[in-house]
């Protein structure tokens, strides 16, 4: 049994978390989280271990302004043994951290305060990848929260990707990738082109978790004007650079629903090769669509990965 990753997290919460991210699972699996709300992961046809790890929770507590919908992944670095649980370890501290401080502040009138709580809970996740792993693992993160009734936040370390898609399926990154490339470009010392082949240096991470000095992640507040978000490892890029936005049209309309669209980017991007482990959750582009929960009952904690799914009632 894996053990509590970060002093913010009660035991119970981060061992669950742990356990449900470190669970085998088969090369490619797909959740129905919700109506509205899939995920799914695969192992691709090259790689011998799939180090990507993703999160769907849902929190209801009594009070809507405490409640949240999440979804959030991470690519753990390949060239390390451990990235895979550097990348549970990270997706575990970053939720318990979230729920934490979201039952620490219970009894203040005012909603939480979102981008300073995920600032806080990105710290939390570095300092666990650092503390489980060391030397030996790193990973990326990138995640949208759905507070209950405010716009949604996103937050990024490292280049997993987050997509704003609109009525067209036009796709919009809406955080910058932490690569040295895209610096050099922001900088205007790197004359690139979309698609160019950089060198290992340019393609390296330039933020990641498990950098021992803390990591500045990229926080967000996005619009409510997108039709989906969809929060992906960078797997999914061999097949967003080449489907049109005609084609990932004709895609969503075939799957029908969420956790089948899910499904089908999965199988696109491996009969493209499948290179590297895809993973990506499709999401509402609005609000979370959670309702409170009964105040006698208390919170409730649902967590999803691959296909298993578990549930955590909170104290009232």
């Amino acid at each position: 049994m894996l053990t509590a990753a970060t002093p913010r997290t009660d035991r119970r919460l981060a061992t669950a978390l742990l356990n449900l991210l470190e669970s085998p699972l088969a090369p490619t699996a797909v959740t129905a989280f919700a109506s509205d709300l899939a995920g799914g992961t695969t192992l691709g046809c090259v790689r011998s271990e799939n180090q990507d790890r993703h999160l769907i929770v849902q929190y209801r507590s009594a009070d809507l302004e405490r409640c949240f919908r999440l979804a959030v992944v991470a690519d753990g670095v390949g060239s390390l043994p451990e990235s895979g649980l550097s990348a549970s370890a990270g997706l575990a501290a970053f939720v318990g951290s979230i729920v934490a401080e979201v039952e620490g502040h219970l009894a203040e009138p005012s909603a939480p305060d979102w981008p300073q709580l995920l600032r806080r809970a990105v710290q939390e996740a570095n300092e666990a990848v650092c503390s489980r792993t060391g030397e030996d693992g790193a990973t990326t993160l990138a995640a949208v929260l759905l507070p209950g009734n405010a716009p949604p936040f996103a937050v990024q370390v490292g280049d997993s990707k987050i997509f704003g898609l609109d009525e067209a399926f036009q796709f919009t990154q809406l955080c910058t990738d932490q690569t040295m490339a895209a610096q050099f470009q922001d900088r205007g010392v790197l004359d690139a082109s979309p698609g160019e082949d950089y060198s290992p240096l340019e393609r390296a991470l330039a933020q990641f978790l498990g950098q021992p000095g803390g990591v500045d992640p990229e926080i967000r507040l996005l619009g409510t004007n997108w039709s989906a978000l969809l929060v992906a490892t960078d797997g999914i890029m061999p097949a967003r650079q080449l489907l049109v936005p005609a084609g990932w049209q004709l895609l969503a309309e075939s799957a029908g629903t969420p956790v089948e669209f899910v499904r089908q980017s999965l199988a696109l991007a491996n009969a493209l090769g499948g290179t590297d482990n895809t993973t990506l959750i499709l999401l509402p582009g609005g609000s979370a669509g959670v309702s409170p929960a009964d105040p006698e009952a208390g919170a409730l904690l649902t967590a999803a990965a691959g296909t298993r799914t578990i549930e955590l009632h909170r104290p009232a």
